[in-house]
């Protein structure tokens, strides 16, 4: 719809409209978009009579009215009305279920008022509008323009601590819209304002709908910004998408690639930007970049499912040491359930806790089954890795097939979790067993290798031992042994394909179990010193037959 043919800034300074809890008189304009315009308003008359009324007098707020296009003749204006209408109610009904978040503008009022239909003054019929909550503050874009302007431009903020600080304020208030059943629907740099106190506010549910009614593609809908989702806005899956867009942003200034299909691509496209415009915030951490990519990834199947997942990978990459236990919070959390009178609730709850209390037991006796799904394995892993500090080590003989997209990922958070613990000082030492028939057989070796030395080529960069397999007090080093297609099935019998990790001094052992596919179904982790003796032994004299992994590919 042209400017010209819009129907823009209706209302006027000093014009009133009445709500049902109090009259506004307009301030001034604020925006126009696709389906609403938007103006500062005053409260100037409030119904007294009413209770628990949020509204004061001369209290600042936003209202919201419907646009049209003026050019459409008179019926299709009024049907282009009646949907706007709609759109308003589930608005305001969304709304209402967020009005106790601080993270969100509250609707605070409703009224009608006579809408113009057409350049004769006479021409028109009445049309909702919305009152919400004025936000004080400037929009996460300006913001951190403001904040984090070195040069001529923003360029992503440049400090690793930083930039996950701001994820995870932003995923909190995601996380909370979430479990009130909505979904925002057109989340991106414009719609969240950041308040003088650094708490950032989301604003602009116009395209909200409510998550407990969204089933497939039911209230999908298109949008022409890089940050809409390829399927559409409207559920929880593309507000994931649109929030990994915004921490593009904050990481490089910029607004986010075209959909990628491919992840490994989508993920190299994001390191390299991020690389070539804030590598500064690369050499920090470069598990933001995994961060971002599986929000980013363009099928919402393959994507992170909750805000709860964005906000485990963010705790992941930002910790190197185990979270503090909540185990006395579980106490009250039940009392709550049970006041909910929610039984069923609290059997599931209680059940699950039992299933812990069996997994803790079987670790005081040296014994823990990682079980899952892909995404179960790959985030337990890069999880236990991430504990990993200065004079740790993780040792393994690896498979091509343990680094297969259907396992931990060509180039995924378990590579970047490996370099991470290098860079904080741990050991890391890997021996591929590879055949000759790997390069003709496995379509995705020559992929593996160059995502393991690219690795090795940024640590090394970043001035971190690489070439010595010997490694002793830090490093990272990554070798590969030819060896005969039979032996490697002997070995992988005899459980010779192992990781361990090295902790404080204590050692426990990391054996994958495939399916026959070559899926892995489960990580066994032993803390038997015997079983660990022999295979350290092993993996040592592995070393010494082992040639360095840059040989490989010449």
């Amino acid at each position: 719809m042209s400017a010209e043919n819009r129907i823009k800034y209706q209302l006027n300074p000093e014009q009133k409209l009445h709500g049902e809890l109090a009259t506004y008189e307009i301030v001034e304009p604020m925006s126009t978009g696709a389906f609403g315009e938007t103006y500062k308003a005053k409260a100037i008359s409030i119904k007294s009579s009413l209770e628990n009324n949020d509204i004061c007098s001369d209290m600042v707020v936003v209202i919201k009215i419907p646009t049209l296009d003026i050019s459409r003749p008179l019926s299709d204006k009024l049907k282009r009305l009646a949907f706007v209408y709609e759109k308003f109610l589930v608005e305001y009904t969304c709304m209402r279920r967020l009005r106790k978040l601080d993270c969100v503008a509250r609707v605070l009022d409703y009224g009608t008022y006579q809408f113009q239909l057409g350049p004769e003054q006479e021409i028109t019929t009445p049309a909702l509008f919305i009152v919400q909550q004025f936000i004080d503050g400037q929009q996460l874009d300006l913001y951190l323009k403001s904040e984090f302007n070195t040069g001529c431009k923003f360029t992503g903020i440049p400090n690793a601590s930083l930039f996950l600080e701001w994820a995870r304020k932003l995923i909190h208030c995601l996380i909370e819209i979430h479990q009130r059943q909505i979904v925002h629907g057109d989340i991106w740099p414009e719609n969240i304002i950041v308040q003088p106190d650094g708490k950032p506010v989301f604003i602009d549910f116009g395209q909200s709908l409510f998550r407990d009614l969204i089933i497939e593609g039911v209230g999908v809908v298109g949008g022409s910004h890089p940050y809409v989702a390829p399927e559409g806005s409207g559920s929880v899956g593309a507000d994931i998408y649109s929030f990994g867009g915004v921490l593009y942003y904050v990481a490089t200034g910029e607004n986010p690639p075209p959909p990628t299909q491919d992840i490994d691509e989508l993920k190299t496209k994001i390191a390299d930007d991020i690389q070539r415009i804030n590598n500064s915030l690369y050499k920090d951490n470069c598990g933001v970049v995994d961060i971002i990519a599986r929000c980013l990834r363009y099928s919402r199947h393959g994507r992170v499912q909750h805000a709860e997942d964005v906000l485990q990978d963010i705790e992941t990459f930002s910790t190197n040491d185990a979270p503090p236990s909540d185990v006395e919070n579980l106490v009250p959390i039940l009392s709550r359930l049970d006041r909910a009178n929610n039984p069923l609730f609290c059997r599931m709850a209680r059940f699950r806790i039992h299933l812990l209390q069996r997994i803790l037991e079987d670790m005081t006796q040296g014994v823990y089954d990682l079980i899952g799904d892909h995404e179960d394995i790959v985030s337990g892993l890069t999880q236990y890795l991430s504990f990993l500090q200065k004079d740790d080590e993780y040792i393994t003989v690896s498979l091509p097939s343990y680094w297969h997209t259907c396992n931990l990922g060509i180039n995924g958070r378990f590579l970047a979790m490996n370099k991470l613990a290098a860079q904080r000082g741990a050991t890391i030492r890997r021996i591929f067993l590879v055949t000759l028939e790997d390069k003709v057989d496995d379509p995705e070796i020559d992929k593996i290798m160059n995502s393991h030395l690219r690795a090795m080529r940024e640590i090394g960069e970043m001035g971190i031992q690489t070439s010595d397999s010997g490694l002793e007090a830090g490093g990272y080093y990554t070798g590969f042994k030819i060896i005969d297609a039979d032996d490697r099935v002997r070995i992988v019998r005899e459980g010779k394909h192992f990781g361990l990790l090295v902790k404080d001094g204590q050692k426990i052992l990391i054996a994958p179990i495939y399916r026959e596919d070559g899926v892995i179904v489960s990580i066994q982790f032993r803390a038997h010193a015997d079983l660990v003796s022999n295979l350290l032994q092993y993996f040592k004299a592995l070393l010494n037959e082992s040639k360095p992994l840059l040989e490989y590919a010449a």
